[in-house]
């Protein structure tokens, strides 16, 4: 009995040629995702709901930053965009005490993060003095 012969076409170089390239292409892209500096990290910029009280937090990085990072890589859009963090709900439920918070903006870089809270935590203090004093502006 004679097995059947391989056919190797130019065909199927091409095809094994554009597989090969397109795998090399994700892992390298992985690789430099996972090496990138500053990444193990991720800080937010968020307000509380019921008060307006600005906080910055940080976390280490878990892998479904790390997934979205990959995409967003492998498609060309901006890290960290419009990228909501699987934390936000354990935040409101441990550190927030079930206060409710929106996040103002994410970075790898808490030094950035708490120069943005500077002139958030002075409008945040001028409006909770307005509220005492009951004045409008």
């Amino acid at each position: 009995m004679r097995l059947p012969r391989l056919r190797f076409t130019i065909r199927s170089a091409m095809t094994l040629v554009a597989c090969a390239g397109i795998s090399v292409w994700l892992l390298v892209t992985a690789e430099r995702v996972r090496r990138e500096p500053n990444a193990a990290t991720v800080c937010h910029l968020g307000r509380y709901r019921d008060n307006g009280e600005p906080f910055a937090y940080g976390h280490g990085s878990s892998p479904q930053v790390f997934w979205s990072r990959f995409w967003r890589r492998v498609l060309g859009r901006p890290w960290p965009g419009s990228f909501v963090c699987p934390c936000k709900s354990e935040f409101e439920r441990t550190f927030a005490k079930g206060r409710k918070v929106d996040y103002l903006a994410t970075s790898n870089d808490m030094n950035e993060m708490h120069d943005l809270m500077g002139p958030l935590m002075i409008e945040f203090q001028s409006s909770k003095k307005r509220r005492k004093t009951g004045r409008i502006n």
